[in-house]
């Protein structure tokens, strides 16, 4: 059966740190515990192997020490095979942001926007209240530097 590999998701920056650090930590664990289950199934030869001079003792350590590898084993394939489940993903830039659907872009401008008089005041959002102009708020005027790079004095 042929499969295919799924297309990679194009994700942020947070999203592909995390993507790749699950993976990397599933790789390390599942290596880690296939190492400490062949070391626990070559500790319970050894107690085997050893029974005549430990008697009933290195039969019981040796089927301990044996079922804790097999489990190892066992955890280490499931742990893998989950890694191997994380679909894969591509950080966002300029080459691929064109593919990623329009519904789901936001744009941002190049440049601030610009800073108009507003002569409109500010109306409440209920049509019913018929408020006087003297009393409605006017927007507060903010004083933007032209350069953000540095801080701002005021």
């Amino acid at each position: 059966m042929v499969t295919q590999t799924p297309q990679k998701q194009i994700v942020s920056w947070k999203q592909y740190l995390e993507t790749v650090c699950a993976t990397w930590t599933g790789h390390f664990v599942g290596l880690v515990l296939i190492l400490l289950g062949i070391l626990l199934l070559l500790l319970a030869i050894s107690a085997l192997v050893s029974i005549p001079q430990l008697g009933i003792f290195g039969l019981l350590i040796g089927a301990i020490v044996g079922m804790a590898g097999i489990g190892s084993l066992w955890i280490a394939t499931t742990v893998l095979d989950k890694t191997e489940q994380i679909l894969p993903v591509t950080l966002i830039s300029r080459h691929n942001a064109s593919l990623l659907p329009e519904a789901e872009t936001l744009v941002r401008a190049s440049t601030p926007p610009l800073s108009l008089p507003q002569t409109e005041l500010l109306r409440s959002a209920k049509q019913a209240s018929n408020t006087p102009a003297a009393e409605l708020m006017r927007p507060a005027a903010v004083n933007r530097p032209e350069s953000t790079s540095g801080p701002v004095r005021t």
